[in-house]
């Protein structure tokens, strides 16, 4: 009988949290709202490592026109579904028979996502690696599932993703940020994290290998979907590869 044994992931406060953006680019207000209900269509479709995306979506209104002095910001909150998206058309199409100005800013959605680990572990460690306290851990928060990924004989677990969570507590997080601006014209979507377990180097610089490659290259897959069916730009490169970075 193999025992079980416990894998570590760094937790850092300091490194930046950006895994993967994809990049939309849009003509106006109207291009951008018809984009972004398409992109969250595409994700609620095509739910593959990401999934159980809610959270709340900032919008930007007005009675006229962009003016600064009535402008004002309603939160929203949004789930990626099929009914959420039918909610969030129908509070769009609801502002603007009433407000002259009504422009997306940005959503923020806590997600869950699945997990490949050796078939040994059983469990994995968050060690606080921005704290001089190495012993300041936890344990990471998984359901098990009954699949396992058939090129790697890994086991797949799913992250959990807490009703209260956002971007300082989420395991893993998605943003999409909107802007019409004369220096950028474009939806675009970055998924965060800041455990380094999605990494294919920690973020002590040392190798994050095999299971870091292994569930970034899932993550990427993934976003490479959305992108090609949406018509978006994948960004990888700024993943950080070293602390020193």
């Amino acid at each position: 009988m193999t025992s079980k044994v416990s894998l570590e992931t760094y937790y850092s406060t300091d490194i930046d949290t950006e895994l993967a953006t994809v990049q939309w680019q849009v003509s106006d207000r109207k291009d951008m709202w018809h984009r972004l209900f398409e992109i969250l269509t595409a994700l609620a479709e095509r739910q593959e490592s990401v999934r159980s995306m809610t959270g709340r979506f900032t919008v930007d209104i007005s009675e006229r026109q962009e003016s600064d002095e009535d402008l004002r910001q309603e939160i929203w909150s949004v789930v990626v579904d099929s009914l959420g998206i039918q909610q969030l058309k129908e509070k769009y199409g609801s502002l603007c028979e009433s407000m002259g100005y009504v422009m997306p800013d940005t959503m923020t959605l806590r997600c869950e996502t699945d997990l490949l680990l050796p078939p040994q572990v059983d469990s994995v460690r968050i060690i606080a690696f921005d704290y001089v306290d190495s012993e300041n851990w936890e344990l990471l928060e998984l359901k098990p599932t009954a699949q396992h990924d058939t090129s790697t004989g890994y086991k797949v677990w799913q992250t959990v993703a807490k009703k209260e969570d956002f971007e300082e507590q989420s395991t893993i997080y998605m943003e999409i940020a909107c802007e019409l601006s004369p220096y950028a014209q474009d939806i675009s979507l970055t998924l965060h994290s800041r455990l380094d377990i999605w990494r294919p180097v920690r973020f002590d610089g040392t190798p994050n290998e095999p299971q870091g490659t292994i569930n970034f290259q899932q993550l990427k897959r993934s976003l490479a979907h959305l992108a090609e069916q949406t018509g978006g730009v994948l960004n990888t490169s700024q993943i950080i590869t070293s602390a020193e970075e």
